[in-house]
């Protein structure tokens, strides 16, 4: 399911959102990394030349094995950009994983934790 919802000017709010059963038709056994539930909500947020944006994400519990034996749980985190444009500079600051959640990509390999990005470009 996808979902975009201008509700005023500058604001554009996009939910994706995937049910998916994925399971082995010969064993029964869900199939690995890949959660039945999955949603995203991007908000953005433009006043001139000043963007503001939001993304969550969420991805739900899944197996990290073909046996269903290790399973990971659900994973939330919520990513932060600003950017502004000035006579072809572009400003920027990114936060991935705001609130540093702590979580697994794959079973013993944790997700990456807060980052913060500041940065200029120059387009010419």
């Amino acid at each position: 399911m996808d979902v975009t919802y201008k509700p005023i000017k500058g604001l554009k709010i996009d939910l994706f959102y995937t049910y998916l059963e994925a399971k082995n038709d010969e064993t029964g056994k869900y199939l690995f990394q890949k959660p039945k539930h999955k949603a995203r909500l991007n908000i953005r947020y433009q006043i001139g030349n000043l963007v503001l944006q939001f993304r969550n994400i969420y991805d739900g519990g899944r197996y990290d094995d073909s046996m269903n034996r290790w399973k990971i749980e659900y994973r939330y985190k919520l990513d932060l950009k600003i950017h502004y444009t000035w006579q072809g500079f572009n400003f920027y600051f990114e936060m991935g994983n705001v609130f540093d959640r702590r979580y697994e990509v794959y079973r013993g390999y944790p997700g990456t934790r807060r980052l913060a990005l500041f940065g200029v470009c120059y387009n010419f």
